[in-house]
């Protein structure tokens, strides 16, 4: 667990270092860059509070059982710890996916492009017609990157540990 980890946070801590660098004494770059690394570093927060917790919450009767049958620590994490928190793994990435999608199109404030633009158009106008060819792209583009990682997630999921439907 130690590596894992500790691998996010350096790619975290890159993220948070992302803009000091080009953005002193320069305005448009910065503020493109902390839409960027905004967009980067809460999903990135999100990941890891989930996986975290989703390691920490592996009962640790199993983890017994598993050093008892004489598994290293590796394989304790990759065979039993990561299948067991694997919902709730899959539930901070989805959770960040949709997240990042709705703050792609707050990117129109900073003339960044995309689907914030139309967005900001209609609000701007008034005009229902670019605020709906805005709102319902991304809304069914959110829509359809969490319906393909819920099937992601019903794929990694143990046999075991899947619901079973009653009929």
């Amino acid at each position: 667990m130690c590596s894992l980890t500790g691998s996010a946070f350096y790619f975290y801590g890159a993220v948070v270092l992302l803009d000091y660098p080009v953005c002193h004494g320069q305005s448009e770059p910065c503020s493109s860059l902390l839409c960027c690394k905004k967009g980067i570093e809460n999903p990135t927060q999100i990941f890891i509070r989930n996986t975290f917790t989703g390691i920490r919450q592996v009962d640790p009767a199993v983890i017994e059982v598993a050093t008892g049958m004489g598994m290293t620590p590796r394989q304790i994490l990759l065979s039993v710890e990561l299948p067991l928190s694997l919902p709730v793994i899959m539930a901070g990435i989805r959770i960040s996916t949709v997240w990042t999608i709705g703050v792609a199109t707050l990117c129109g404030l900073i003339g960044a492009g995309g689907l914030g633009d139309l967005i900001l158009k209609g609000l701007r106008s008034i005009k229902m017609d670019y605020l709906i060819a805005g709102t319902v792209p991304a809304a069914i583009l959110a829509l359809v990157f969490d319906g393909i990682l819920a099937r992601v997630e019903a794929w990694l999921t143990p046999e075991g540990m899947r619901a079973r439907s009653r009929s």
